[in-house]
Parts: C-alpha cells; structure tokens; sequence
C-alpha cells in the first residue's frame, strides 16, 4: 500500500500549458504540477519577436487526501504546505513561414516542499528544481482574433532525484508533452483559450517504476473591464489513462484524477502584466486535495528596435 499512497502524497499545483512541459504522472514521492497553473499565459503569442519571461509563484496547503472515490481517506492524516515559483523564458522567433508563427521556451521550476503524514512514516521537506522543461510551440492566427496552435515539449530530469529519499521536488524520469491549443483574443474584450495535451511518461530507471500516461485539458477565460484591467478565471482537468508499472506489475485502482478552477484578476502595468489568482481543488482522487493562490508576472527581456 505503501508505494500508492507515496505516488500521489505530493501532488501538488502546476499544469500543462502551450508553452509548458512536466512531468505529471504519480512517481513514488515526487512533486509534480497538477491542473489549471497556465493561468492566462497560453495560446496567442507577443505579437513582436524577443526574449520574453512569465513567472509563476504560489503558495499551497493541503490537508486531506482523498481516495479513488474522490472522498477523504480517513486512514491517512496529511498536513502539506509549500510554494513553488515556475520561470519560463520564452523566445519569439522573427519572421514567420506562411503565416505560422513560432517560439522555443525553457521552464525552470524552483519549488518548497514539505508533507507529514502522521499517522504513518512518510515525511519530509525539500528544496530545489524541479524537472526542467524544453518546449517548441507553433502559433497561427485566423482573422485577428483566432490563434490556434501546436506545441512539443520534452521535461528532463537530473541527479536531484533520489530513490532513497521520501519526498522529491523531480520525478526520476522525463517526460514527453505534446498539445494543441485555440484562443479567442480580443485586447478590448474577451479572451477565452482551451489546451489539451498528452503526456507520455518514461521509466524511471532507478526504481523501474513506469508512471501512466496523462491527458489533460487547461482552460481560460477573461474579460477587459478596462484597458488594463481584466477579471475571470482559469482552471484545469487531468486524468491519468494508464495504470502504473512497478516493475511489470500493474498497480491498478490508483490512477490520479484532478480539477481545478478558480477566479483571476489582472492589470497591465505598461511593460509587465501582473495575475493574482486562487485554485480551488473541485475534484482530487488518488491525490491530496490542495488549494492554491499565484500570483504571476509576464514581461519583455529584450525586444529588438523595429527597421527603418
């Protein structure tokens, strides 16, 4: 019992976006990102070229984990907090090929983690990076206001990970991520997006252990009340559609399931737009049910002078 209660014990915040790439599945101790972390940063693109960086941080707590019924587990005391500040660096390439627009990104995940479980001897705190991410996203947009797009993204992890600890911020094994995603985007009005993507999770080769494979869908809507204001929400589901393996044994009945969603407020400063926002844990199955506020960052590094 023991490994399945490890497996989602620190499930905690972030998701899968356009322009993201996590690992996600429930290896033994790990923390991974659950759904709804995009925030409003996915779909449509600066409309310029340059370097540009998205910061995400939050705080989180839990203090219930629930079972495969989605119901509190009473066997289980958990008392969970920590924080994790997520920095992508996004790069707008110049120019375009028919039309289609593209961007490379790094995310680097930094994160606080600590769980006690009272009633059995799994504890811990740690601190550090979590799996790092590459992604390539492709963005199109139809008649101004529609942007549909494709991205591919590869998490790899590092010798953080360790087998013999109880709680770790990296999964011990990568992960591949591919989605798609629609975003209506109307600077004087509404913006609502939708990204869904597939996970394909590698072994883990320190424990050969092999984490299922997820799908997940984000999703966003805001409206401008002003120019620079915008209010609305943003949220989540992920499922995950395969069994895990410890070694070639299936572990059946313990497949994570999540949805998040919760209000947004934002403000446009001029060079840097600023989010705060709150995710309620609706649905937590085979995972804690954790509640979380962010408050994130979006703005230009280096934006190249237009030619004469």
């Amino acid at each position: 019992m023991l490994p399945q209660v490890l497996m989602c014990a620190c499930t905690c915040l972030t998701g899968v976006a356009g322009t993201v790439s996590t690992g996600m599945a429930a290896e033994p101790g790990a923390m991974n990102w659950g759904p709804g972390a995009p925030a409003t940063f996915f779909g449509a693109l600066p409309p310029v070229p340059g370097v540009f960086m998205v910061n995400q941080t939050g705080y989180f707590s839990a203090s219930r984990y629930n079972g495969s019924d989605g119901n509190r587990n009473p066997l289980f005391d958990l008392d969970q907090k920590g924080a994790a500040s997520i920095t992508r660096i996004l790069g707008i390439w110049p120019g375009d090929l028919d039309g289609w627009r593209f961007a490379s990104q790094v995310v680097l995940p930094f994160a606080y983690n600590n769980v006690d479980f009272e009633n059995i001897p799994v504890s811990g705190e740690v601190d550090g990076f979590g799996n790092l991410g590459l992604v390539q996203t492709a963005n199109y947009i139809v008649d101004n206001y529609h942007n549909i797009g494709v991205s591919l993204g590869y998490a790899a992890h590092t010798s953080s990970y360790s087998a013999s600890r109880g709680v770790n911020l990296q999964n011990g094994y990568s992960t591949v991520d591919a989605a798609v995603h629609y975003d209506y985007f109307d600077p004087t009005g509404w913006d609502f997006g939708v990204l869904v993507g597939y996970h394909y999770n590698n072994r883990n080769a320190a424990t050969d252990y092999l984490s299922g494979d997820l799908f997940s869908t984000d999703f966003k809507v805001t409206y401008a009340v002003t120019d620079k204001l915008k209010i609305g929400g943003f949220g989540g589901f992920l499922v995950q559609i395969e069994d895990d393996e410890a070694g070639s044994t299936k572990v059946s009945g313990k497949r994570y399931k999540g949805f998040n969603f919760g209000p947004s407020v934002s403000y446009n400063f001029g060079p840097a737009e600023v989010s705060l926002s709150y995710q309620f844990s609706i649905i937590a199955e085979n995972s804690p049910k954790t509640n979380a506020v962010w408050l994130a960052v979006s703005m230009p590094l280096y934006v190249p002078k237009p030619k004469s």
